[in-house]
């Protein structure tokens, strides 16, 4: 005896496969953007502030080149640069503005300024005695007040 088929086929004209239609359905997508929106409203912001972190890191190890480059320059001088571009280094980069002020001709305070693009850093100074300060922008200061 042969095995009798059911009647009407549901699936007739479509592929099938092992009885049930295959590909997705829009629920089953919709579900999916949900997991993926969640999942990066967690990674975003961790990834901005390993980016900031990162970032920050760049301009302190920079900050040292530069004292070293002073020192370098007193031992041959004995007095401090005037400004960064005497050092024959850069005084910017893609984040920060490298400043170089003078409290008089034994000492310095080196400055690095947020640029605009880097939003939420603060400005840090290193001094001639290596001591490491940051400083919260003025702009970051006034945004902090908004709720």
């Amino acid at each position: 005896m042969r095995p009798r088929m059911p009647m009407g086929n549901r699936f007739h004209g479509q592929r099938t496969v092992g009885g049930y239609k295959s590909g997705f359905s829009l629920v089953e997508l919709i579900i999916v953007m949900a997991i993926l929106g969640v999942i990066a409203s967690v990674a975003l912001p961790a990834w901005s502030a390993y980016s900031l972190r990162a970032r920050h890191a760049s301009a302190v190890a920079k900050l040292n080149a530069i004292s070293v480059a002073l020192e370098q320059y007193y031992s041959e001088h004995q007095t401090y640069a005037t400004n960064i571009a005497s050092l024959r280094m850069e005084d910017s980069d893609k984040w920060y503005q490298y400043i170089l002020r003078h409290g008089d001709v034994r000492s310095y305070r080196l400055e690095a300024v947020p640029l605009a693009s880097n939003t939420g850093a603060t400005t840090l100074q290193l001094d001639d005695r290596g001591r490491l300060q940051h400083r919260r922008t003025s702009l970051d200061a006034w945004l902090a007040g908004w709720p």
